[in-house]
Formats: structure tokens, C-alpha cells, sequence
């Protein structure tokens, strides 16, 4: 297998996520307009729909643009003066594990971190717009129900990515024959 392969495998992945958070984010928008047409409560709807519509946006995008070049960046992160060898690539259980791990982690981490990142702006524009005073008593309504269960997201992910090699290693099977589980020769 290349370098520039590994690298473009790497680039689909990412694709393939960034497809899977624009169906998921399709959803919740779609949902959240039925409920807020069928309810016909009032609420905040054009301020979820514009932050639902950037977050599909960025996301079609984003899927789009990976998989339809994902050749051309992949040649272009490759150093310009690095021939394209061919490389062997042996992967066990551990490193396997280890892997996913990380790939999930990253995952909740680039989901997560965009609705924290929201509740904060907004928190501080009520704030300063209001001119209340930082020890108000936090509302517990559902954005911040929501702030509170990303931020224990975000906090557990942190501890799994600092100890994810020994994670790795204490879920690994140990087994006599340490073969590989995806090997490529050269």
C-alpha cells in the first residue's frame, strides 16, 4: 500500500463522519421544525434553524469536498520531495483498539465541542446585554441541560484519550499468536 493511499483512506474516513453528522444533524432539524410547527409552542425556532442550517451547510460541504478530492489533498499533504513508497502496514488487536479508541474520542470531541462553544457565546451575550451579575442563579433550562451533559462528554473523552493506551492494552485479548489483524506486504 502507498503513503498517498493510507493518507486518502484517512481523508475518506473523515468523509464518511462528516456525512454521517450532516444526516444526523438533518434529522434533529427536521424534528425540531415538526415539533415546533405541531406544538406550536414559541420559542427561539429562527435562532435553532440558522445554527441547525450552518452546522448541515458545513457538513455537506465538508462531505462533498473530502470525497470528491480527497486524491488531490492526500497527494498534497505527501511531501514534495518524498517518493511515494510503498509501505507494509502490520496492525494488531492492541494498535487496532487503540485506533477506534482514538477515532471515537475525536469523534464526540469534534461533535461536542460546537454546542459548548455556542452555549458560551450565548451565556456571554445574555450576560452582557442584561448586565447581570456572574453569580445569577443558572437557569436550568434545556440548553444548559445540554451545556452540562457536553461538557461531562468532552470531560470523559479527555480522561479515555490520557490513559487510551492502557485502555488498549487492558481490553486487548492476550492470545499466544500475536498475528496481525490487517497486514499489507510491500
Amino acid at each position: 500500500m502507498k503513503k498517498v493511499q493510507l493518507i486518502e483512506l484517512g481523508i475518506l474516513a473523515v468523509a464518511l463522519v462528516c456525512g454521517f453528522q450532516f444526516f444526523q444533524e438533518f434529522i434533529s432539524f427536521f424534528v425540531t421544525i415538526l415539533f415546533f410547527f405541531g406544538t406550536g409552542t414559541e420559542g427561539s425556532i429562527p435562532r435553532i434553524a440558522i445554527s441547525s442550517l450552518v452546522s448541515i451547510t458545513v457538513y455537506l460541504l465538508s462531505f462533498l469536498l473530502l470525497i470528491s478530492k480527497s486524491n488531490w489533498i492526500a497527494t498534497h499533504f505527501q511531501k514534495k520531495n518524498e517518493v511515494d513508497d510503498v509501505v507494509s502496514v502490520k496492525i494488531r488487536g492492541k494498535e487496532l483498539l487503540y485506533i477506534i479508541l482514538v477515532s471515537i474520542c475525536l469523534f464526540v470531541i469534534i461533535a461536542e465541542l460546537p454546542g459548548i462553544l455556542i452555549y458560551l457565546y450565548e451565556t456571554i451575550k445574555i450576560r452582557i446585554n442584561t448586565k447581570a451579575h456572574y453569580n445569577d442563579s443558572m437557569s436550568h433550562d434545556l440548553s444548559t441541560i445540554d451545556f452540562i451533559s457536553s461538557c461531562l462528554k468532552l470531560l470523559m473523552v479527555l480522561i479515555v484519550l490520557y490513559y487510551v493506551e492502557k485502555l488498549a492494552g487492558f481490553f486487548a485479548r492476550k492470545q499466544k499468536n500475536d498475528d496481525a489483524l490487517i497486514e499489507t506486504k510491500k
